[in-house]
Formats: C-alpha cells, sequence, structure tokens
C-alpha cells in the first residue's frame, strides 16, 4: 500500500544518489541509485516512521494532500548585490483544509514554515523568517547557511 505523504527528490553528488525527504515526517530520508529506487525505499521509511510513531503515542500528521504551487523567490536586500547567502530558495506553497490557511515551507531550512490566510500572506512570512535566518548566519559568521538544492524533483 502507497503512504500518500509529498516526498522531494533530487540527486547528491556527495552521496552518489537520489536523496528523498518526506516533509511533513521530520527526519523521514531515505536514498536509491534511481527515483523509482529512491522512491520504494521511501515507502519503507515512511512506514517505519508512522509505526514507531504510533508505537509512543505521537502526533501522526495527514498527508496534505495536492501541491497547489511552488515558487522560486529571489530576495537580495534593498540596494544590496548578489554577494553573501543566495536567497534564492525553493519555497512550497499549499492549502490546508484542516488550517484553512496557506503555509509556506522553504525546504532548504529545517522548520522554516510560516502561515497565512492568502497565498501572500504565507510567502511574505516565509520569506521574513528565510532572510532573518540567513542574515543572522551572515552576520555570525556561521558556515550554516545551506546551499539552495535548485534541483528538486516532485513525485
Amino acid at each position: 500500500m502507497t503512504i500518500k505523504y509529498e516526498i522531494v527528490i533530487w540527486w547528491s553528488d556527495a552521496d552518489d544518489a537520489f536523496i528523498v525527504d518526506v516533509p511533513q515526517l521530520e527526519g523521514c530520508t531515505a536514498h536509491g541509485p534511481t527515483h523509482a529506487d529512491a522512491a520504494r525505499e521511501v515507502q519503507v521509511a515512511m512506514r517505519l516512521w508512522l509505526d514507531v510513531s504510533e508505537e509512543f503515542d505521537m502526533e501522526i500528521p495527514e498527508p496534505r494532500g495536492e501541491r497547489i504551487e511552488w515558487s522560486y523567490i529571489w530576495l537580495p536586500g534593498e540596494g544590496q548585490a548578489e554577494s553573501g547567502a543566495s536567497r534564492k530558495r525553493e519555497i512550497v506553497i499549499y492549502w490546508s483544509d484542516k488550517a484553512e490557511s496557506y503555509f509556506a515551507e522553504v525546504l532548504d531550512f529545517p522548520d522554516c514554515v510560516a502561515d497565512g490566510r492568502s497565498y501572500d500572506e504565507a510567502l511574505a512570512k516565509a520569506q521574513a523568517i528565510m532572510d532573518a535566518r540567513i542574515e543572522s548566519g551572515e552576520m555570525n559568521g556561521r558556515d550554516e547557511i545551506p546551499n539552495p538544492k535548485a534541483r528538486l524533483h516532485f513525485a
């Protein structure tokens, strides 16, 4: 039986494999030499994630259903050149019937999620959170600002 959570698949040169992430299930990842192998492996990972969560009475999110839209965002500050950490990031935007809100998720930054009553409000909030994290990292000289993935494939 196929578990119906959204998955994100991308190629990793470092791992020499396709990596799969399940954004709704924190820490649930898998990999494989092909898209198909990675997608099959993530089904096993999701089943294990759900079984462990159920066993420990943890909250299990409902699959959010259809992806509404995703956007590439570029946000250099006013008068700022394209130096420093790139603000061109994949932001996934989707509607939640349960919350009656839009959600915008910056996939490069764990837990960078914002909600809003409109698409634009959710997007603006996510951009502000992303900018704050990048600027904080740059000001403090931290190397933890992830590079944009820019090669996402959705299945």
